[in-house]
């Protein structure tokens, strides 16, 4: 009996730790979740300070050049968490949130890849 509450005990404390660890898929997953319901509340046209207070910091930024110098930065933001077994990040993994002088253009890939082409710039290979 006492051994089968030791053996519990340490298992717990062990997913605990593993689940507070940063980038682990418990906390990436938790993360992601957050990230899609704050998504609901984004309107387009938001400036990036009024999308940011929604969202939060984004998780990765970039920032391009378009054709008649328009400033086009991408926020993308955790919405699927970690795979477990490869552990690793990809494209999928994220959203992207597009500005163009300061205002949102729009969310999602399919945006991302509309102001590519409307305002002439190369998106980053991933």
């Amino acid at each position: 009996m006492k051994v089968t509450i030791v053996i519990t005990v340490f298992c717990l404390c062990v997913c605990l730790f593993l689940a507070g660890c940063e980038g682990s898929p418990i906390q990436t997953g938790w993360r992601a979740s957050d990230n899609r319901r704050n998504m609901l509340r984004v309107q387009p046209d938001m400036t990036v300070s009024e999308v940011s207070k929604i969202m939060g910091k984004p998780d990765k930024t970039e920032l391009y050049r378009g054709k008649n110098n328009e400033a086009i930065l991408v926020y993308l933001y955790i919405t699927e968490g970690k795979d477990t077994y490869s552990r690793r990040w990809n494209e999928s993994n994220y959203t992207p949130f597009v500005f163009v002088n300061d205002h949102l253009f729009g969310w999602g890939w399919p945006n991302l890849e509309t102001a590519a082409q409307k305002y002439e710039f190369i998106i980053k290979e991933r």
